[in-house]
């Protein structure tokens, strides 16, 4: 039987980015009050959703790079 498909290596990464996000985030970032971070849970039978869930932030939110808590 094969592993569901985010075990797959390229599943985090390829992700598409939701409808409104882009611009839901950004607006975020621009209130002076907010300190916008991006948390997520990184799958533990996947070696490769950690370092993919960073790629993918690095895609399309680059000036999040450094405020990523992935636990």
């Amino acid at each position: 039987k094969s592993p569901p498909r985010m075990y797959e290596q390229g599943f985090f990464e390829s992700l598409p980015l939701m409808d409104g996000a882009l611009w839901g985030v950004r607006s975020l970032m621009k209130n002076p009050f907010l300190d916008v971070r991006i948390l997520s849970q990184p799958v533990k039978e996947s070696p490769f959703s950690y370092s993919e869930k960073a790629m993918w932030i690095s895609k399309w939110f680059p000036e999040l790079n450094d405020k990523i808590v992935l636990t």
